[in-house]
């Protein structure tokens, strides 16, 4: 999980959302028994904005840009504070644990997503009548090679298809308005795989 922290625009906003995480990571102390920065260093800064931002509201010359600097600061170190608390969610054991240190911290977390390839893929052709193939690239270890094909009677036979030594294929002039099975077999090192589960397509 990732723990994101997603900090106010403005800076009242800032302060409130700061003064948050500080209460909420200072009421479990059990889990988070050494903050980096400290509490203390980020409820100073965080006390040290709101003062700034109190004397630029009353447009004293240079008041915002020192505001500016004191707001920047707090951003580093409340930034610096989550980078804490992602490793503590890195070395939980499960992703429920991690979960529930993100929430104790007052911050919000996003799971992290796998894109898991498909062994094979077919979608519309620019041709009416043809489609597109695509094959999770073998392993690279070794030369490979991809053999396709397809039948058109759900399965009962095959033809004889077609070789290309790059992982996508276009298959033209298939019966249209029906559903073509598509495999493909990679073959690396002269070492033949196994053909892939069939991959349905309606032909348009």
């Amino acid at each position: 999980m990732q723990v994101v922290l997603k900090l106010a625009r403005s800076v009242p906003k800032l302060i409130a959302q700061s003064n948050s995480i500080v209460a909420s990571i200072g009421a479990h102390a059990t889990i988070f028994a050494t903050p980096n920065p400290s509490l203390a260093t980020i409820t100073s800064a965080t006390e040290a904005l709101a003062q700034a931002h109190t004397v630029a509201l009353n447009k004293t010359k240079g008041a915002v840009a020192a505001r500016l600097v004191k707001e920047n600061a707090l951003r580093n170190l409340l930034k610096a504070l989550a980078a804490y608390v992602q490793i503590l969610v890195n070395a939980a054991a499960t992703p429920e644990e991690a979960a529930a240190i993100v929430e104790a911290a007052g911050m919000s977390g996003k799971a992290h997503t796998t894109y898991v390839k498909l062994p094979l893929t077919a979608e519309q052709g620019a041709k009416a009548c043809s489609v597109d193939l695509e094959a999770k690239a073998g392993d690279g270890h070794g030369r490979c090679f991809y053999g396709w094909r397809w039948s058109v009677d759900g399965g009962k036979t095959y033809g004889a298809g077609t070789t290309t030594n790059h992982a996508h294929a276009t298959v033209e002039d298939l019966p249209p308005l029906v559903t073509v099975l598509f495999q493909v077999q990679i073959t690396t090192s002269d070492i033949a795989g196994a053909w892939s589960n069939p991959v349905p397509f309606l032909i348009q």
